[in-house]
């Protein structure tokens, strides 16, 4: 009598355990990371059911609860895009937002996918955006289906066999001021061995200047100019870094705050060696041959001490040194970013 009692308990906690417990776990992330104010962004959230063991996630169990920073982030008006099927609404109170699993199942091995909209309400971050797993009273091990909506948003027990590792999920936002400009275009194209960048703007209210940086690999950038803002239309010239350069826009207002531009490419196919100095043997000029936009000219002594800068166009342009002793001297060529294009040497008799 005892061996059939203890059989039935048995019997029926393995029941439970394999209708009811399983491994549920969230996941959540911000698109985009960065927002302005005003502007609305996505919350993705991901519930999963990894269950080793092929259990399903039964009706009204789980609660997920997201929790934003309050100080520049609130839910927006429609906090929702549409729920999965059988999911329901719980509570908002704006920076707090639950929903529940309602009517619906998560089978082992499947997920599901909901989005929350929020807003920017004011500059700051990056901050944390948290998620909880919250488990529901509305179903319980005794009764699997259909369970309880009337507890679905209430607070319960957890399932046997679910880890807490994976029950939090966090995520960061940023909100930054929008520029009361608009980029309309930001392009580039190489011509006679120069880049040249343009790009075109409307709304330039309280706007400062524009900074343009360029990059040899896409990632670090160095200001090479200051462009003032006010004329909608700009265009820069530059000489490129052999093989590709980056350039971006730095866009900067009046009150300091700023935004970056998209990266544009430029591939430079001309070949920095075929800048070179002639006559190697000169009493007072010397020129430059494969100049097709403005160079800077250090001609330094044996010692790298520079004797002379000018600045030349083309190869129409001389370089003097009358003024120089006899002797040698190298000569740097500098790109107008302060790229080295070529060094060459001179001897002055």
């Amino acid at each position: 009598m005892k061996r059939i009692f203890l059989a039935n308990i048995i019997a029926c906690f393995s029941f439970i355990w394999n209708v009811n417990a399983q491994q549920v776990g969230i996941n959540i992330n911000m698109e985009p990371a960065v927002i302005t104010v005003g502007q609305v962004g996505l919350i993705r959230v991901t519930i999963y059911n990894s269950d080793a063991n092929l259990r399903t996630l039964q009706p009204y169990k789980i609660r997920p609860l997201i929790s934003l920073p309050s100080a520049i982030v609130q839910v927006d008006e429609t906090p929702l895009e549409p729920l999965p099927d059988g999911w329901m609404f719980c509570s908002n109170d704006g920076t707090n937002i639950r929903v529940s699993n309602g009517s619906s199942t998560l089978e082992a091995f499947e997920q599901v996918e909901y989005f929350i909209r929020v807003k920017g309400i004011a500059a700051g971050g990056p901050l944390t955006v948290g998620a909880t797993l919250a488990f529901a009273g509305g179903n319980t091990g005794a009764n699997p289906a259909p369970g309880n909506p009337a507890l679905a948003c209430q607070s319960g027990s957890q399932t046997p066999g679910n880890s807490p590792l994976d029950d939090n999920s966090t995520t960061s936002v940023t909100v930054t001021v929008p520029l009361p400009l608009d980029l309309l275009s930001f392009s580039g194209i190489n011509k006679n061995c120069s880049a040249i960048i343009s790009w075109t703007t409307a709304n330039e209210n309280n706007f400062s200047h524009f900074e343009i940086e360029s990059s040899t690999d896409g990632r670090t950038f160095k200001k090479i100019a200051d462009v003032k803002g006010g004329i909608m239309a700009y265009e820069y010239v530059s000489q490129p870094h052999p093989g590709t350069t980056y350039y971006r826009l730095k866009m900067t207002d009046k009150d300091r705050s700023y935004s970056y531009s998209n990266i544009i490419s430029i591939n430079n196919n001309c070949d920095a060696e075929k800048i070179s100095v002639f006559p190697s043997v000169t009493k007072s000029y010397f020129s430059l041959t494969g100049i097709h936009s403005e160079k800077s000219v250090l001609v330094k002594d044996v010692s790298g001490n520079i004797q002379l800068i000018q600045k030349v166009q083309d190869t129409k342009d001389q370089v003097d040194i009358s003024r120089l002793a006899p002797g040698m001297y190298f000569i740097t060529i500098l790109g107008q970013d302060g790229a080295v294009m070529t060094n060459e040497k001179i001897n002055k008799i």
